[in-house]
C-alpha cells in the first residue's frame, strides 16, 4: 500500500538512496579491480590469450543478445527452431600421403570452436601416430569412392552481428563451424588444389592469396592516383560490391571454371563431393534449428571456399574479356581486385562504363548481384568540378563521391593523404577511449599499458601507412596523438609541490621505443624493398616503376611516395639502395639497425 508522502518519508527515501547508490559503486569498483587484477596476472604468466581476451571484453560495450529479428512484412519476429525456407542458400563448403595427413592435421588451429561432432582441433592435432595412419587410410578410402562421412556435410551456422541494428538481418555474417575431421580432408584437398589455382589466377588480384594482402591494393591505387595526378591524366574509378558473394555463386559455374583452368577431374569431383549434399543448421545462443539443404554458394569458414571463390571470379573476369595485363598508365582499363571487391579503373568513363558492363554481365552468369548502395563512383581529377548527384551505367544510377574507404583505407579524389592521417587518428581515438579505464588503473604496471598501445592502439593509427606521403604537418599530428597516450599513461608529475603534466623529452625518455613517426618511416621502407624484391609483373612493381604519358603543370609537384622513400634512404646514408634491397636478409637487418639508434 502506497503510503502518504510527508517530509520524514522524503528524507529516509533520499537517504537510503545515497546507501544504495554507495553500495553499487562500491560493489561495481571491486568487481573492476578484480578484472584488473585478472589481466595483471594474465600479463605477468605470459598468457597472451587469456589477456588480450580479458581486455576486450572491458572495452567493447555491451551487446544484448537477442533470438528476434524485424522482418519487412512484420515489425518483429521471434522464430521458434524450424528449418530456413530461404532462396539465398549458403554451403559448404594423386592420392594423399601420409606426410600430407600429418601437414593437413598441424594446420589445424588452436582454441577453435567444434562443429556439430564437438571434437576440438587439439584432440586431433596431439592424437598420435596411430590416428594419424588411421586417418589416413579413411581419407583414401574417400578419395576412391568420392564419398565422405554423412556426418560431414552438416555444417553450424552462427550469425555473427557486424554493426547497426541488432535486429536486422542484414546486418548480421554467418560463420560454418564443420566437423573437425572435415577440417583435416579440406586441407589436405586445398593443399591438392593450390597450385593449379594459382598459377592461373591473374595478378590483379591479391584477397586469399600467399604473399599478398590489402596493402598491396592500397598501394596500387595511391600510385594509380598520384602519378595520374602529377601528369594530368584524369581516371575514373567504380567501386563495385557484391550483394552476399560467398551465398550466391552458382556451383555449376564454380565447376565450369574449374574444369577450364586445367584442374585434374578428379580434384574436381572431390570438391562437388564436398557440396553435393551440404546441409546446415542455424545456431542462435541455445536454440538449433532443423538441418535445411544448401545448393548454392560458398561457406565462410571451410578452407576450400577463399580457393573456389577466387576461381569463379576470376571466370568472371576472363568472361568480361577485360584485358588485366598492363597498367592504366598505357591503356583504358585496369582492374583491381581483393575477394569481392573490385576498383574498375578507366581514362574515360565510356571506358570504364564499358568494363564495368561486361563485368556485370559476367558476373551475373555465376549467381553475383552488383549492391547498387554499396558500389560508388569517383573521377580523380584536378579540375574543380561540381560533384555529380550519380553517373548512369547501363539501367543503373551510381553515386558519385568524392571520397571512399577501400580495403579499409580512405582515398580522395586528388589523393589527399592528410585526410586518411586524420581518419587514422579518429579511429585510434576511439580505441583509446575503449582502453582508458586501463590506461589510467592504478593496478596495472605501465608496461601493460604499453603494450596496450603497442598491441591495440598504435596498429589502427598505422594502418596503410606504407602508402603514406607525410607532410610535417600530419607527422605532427601523429605525433601530437601518441603523446596524449603516453601523457595518460606515465601520468603527470611533481615540481615545487605541483603537478604538471610532463614535457615531451621527458615521456620519450621514459618511453625509450621509436616514435610513432620512426616505425612508420621504418615501415614505409621495409615495404619500399618488398617492392623492389617482386617480380616484374606484378601490379605494385609496374605501378611504382612506370608513369602515363603526359605533361606536369607549372610549379612545385606534390609530395611523391618514392621521394619520401629516398629522402629517408639518404639519411640513412645507404647508395644503390634498390641493389641493397634485393637481398631481404640485410635489408632488414639495416632497418632493425636503425631502428636501435635512432637516425631517422
Amino acid at each position: 500500500m502506497q503510503h502518504k508522502y510527508t517530509r520524514g518519508r522524503g528524507e529516509e527515501y533520499k537517504k537510503r538512496r545515497r546507501r544504495e547508490k554507495h553500495l553499487h559503486k562500491r560493489k561495481k569498483r571491486s568487481y573492476e579491480e578484480q578484472q584488473l587484477r585478472e589481466i595483471a596476472s594474465s600479463y605477468t604468466q605470459k598468457e597472451s590469450r587469456n589477456f588480450y581476451n580479458q581486455v576486450n571484453r572491458g572495452r567493447k560495450e555491451f551487446k544484448p543478445r537477442t533470438t528476434a529479428c524485424r522482418m519487412q512484412t512484420r515489425p518483429l519476429s521471434v522464430p521458434e527452431p524450424e528449418a530456413l525456407l530461404n532462396n539465398q542458400e549458403t554451403d559448404e563448403s594423386f592420392y594423399p600421403t601420409i606426410e600430407d595427413t600429418i601437414r593437413a592435421i598441424q594446420s589445424i588451429k588452436n582454441n577453435k570452436s567444434p562443429g556439430m561432432d564437438d571434437i576440438q582441433g587439439e584432440l586431433i592435432k596431439y592424437a598420435g601416430t596411430g590416428f594419424e595412419k588411421d586417418f589416413n587410410h579413411l581419407v583414401l578410402q574417400i578419395w576412391n569412392n568420392e564419398k565422405m562421412p554423412d556426418d560431414w556435410n552438416t555444417s553450424v551456422i552462427c550469425p555473427l552481428h557486424k554493426k547497426g541494428d541488432i535486429l536486422d538481418c542484414n546486418n548480421y555474417r554467418g560463420i560454418s563451424l564443420l566437423n573437425t575431421g572435415y577440417k583435416v580432408f579440406a586441407n589436405m584437398l586445398f593443399n591438392k588444389l593450390k597450385p593449379y589455382v594459382e598459377s592461373s589466377l591473374g595478378e590483379y588480384r591479391c584477397g586469399f592469396r600467399p604473399n599478398r594482402s590489402t596493402v598491396d591494393q592500397i598501394f596500387s591505387l595511391s600510385q594509380i592516383l598520384e602519378k595520374p595526378f602529377e601528369y594530368n591524366v584524369n581516371t575514373h574509378h567504380l567501386f563495385v560490391d557484391f550483394k552476399a558473394a560467398y551465398n550466391n555463386v552458382h556451383r555449376s559455374f564454380l565447376y565450369q571454371a574449374m574444369m577450364e583452368i586445367g584442374i585434374p577431374t578428379m580434384l574436381v569431383r572431390l570438391t562437388e563431393m564436398t557440396l553435393r549434399n551440404s546441409q546446415s543448421v542455424v545456431r542462435v545462443q541455445t536454440n538449433v534449428s532443423e538441418p535445411f539443404r544448401t545448393n548454392d554458394g560458398l561457406r565462410q569458414g571451410d578452407a576450400l571456399s577463399c580457393l573456389l571463390f577466387n576461381i569463379a571470379l576470376d571466370k568472371c573476369i576472363r568472361d568480361s574479356k577485360i584485358e588485366t595485363k598492363g597498367t592504366i598508365y598505357h591503356k583504358s582499363v585496369q582492374i583491381l581486385g581483393y575477394a569481392d571487391d573490385f576498383d574498375v579503373i578507366g581514362r574515360s568513363l565510356p571506358a570504364m562504363e564499358s568494363a564495368y558492363l561486361a563485368l556485370e554481365k559476367s558476373a551475373a552468369e555465376a549467381g553475383l548481384q552488383v549492391n547498387m548502395a554499396k558500389t560508388k563512383y569517383l573521377k580523380a581529377s584536378k579540375d574543380q568540378q561540381i560533384l555529380l548527384q550519380g553517373v548512369n551505367i547501363g539501367n543503373n544510377t551510381f553515386a558519385s563521391v568524392n571520397d571512399f574507404v577501400y580495403l579499409g583505407s580512405l582515398v580522395t579524389d586528388n589523393n589527399d593523404v592528410s585526410s586518411e592521417v586524420s581518419r587514422r587518428i579518429m579511429a585510434a581515438n576511439k580505441c583509446y577511449f575503449g582502453l582508458l579505464s586501463y590506461l589510467r588503473s592504478k593496478l596495472l604496471l605501465r608496461s601493460i599499458k604499453l603494450l596496450l598501445y603497442k598491441t591495440l592502439l598504435r596498429p589502427i593509427l598505422t594502418y596503410g601507412s606504407e602508402c603514406w606521403v607525410l607532410s610535417k604537418k600530419d607527422e605532427n599530428s601523429l605525433l601530437v596523438f601518441e603523446r596524449k597516450i603516453l601523457r595518460r599513461i606515465f601520468g603527470a608529475v611533481m615540481e615545487n609541490e605541483r603537478w604538471r603534466t610532463r614535457y615531451k623529452h621527458e615521456l620519450y625518455q621514459m618511453y625509450d621505443e621509436p616514435n610513432v613517426i620512426k616505425i612508420l618511416k621504418i615501415g614505409r621502407l621495409r615495404w619500399a624493398g618488398h617492392v623492389s624484391r617482386m617480380d616484374e609483373a606484378r601490379v605494385p612493381k609496374r605501378l611504382l616503376e612506370g608513369r602515363p604519358e603526359g605533361r606536369r603543370s607549372r610549379g612545385r609537384p606534390k609530395l611523391r611516395w618514392l621521394d619520401g622513400v629516398e629522402q629517408d634512404i639518404k639519411i640513412l646514408g645507404v647508395k644503390s639502395w634498390r641493389r641493397k634491397t634485393s637481398n631481404r636478409s640485410d635489408w632488414r637487418a639495416l632497418l632493425d639497425q636503425d631502428k636501435a639508434h635512432s637516425r631517422l
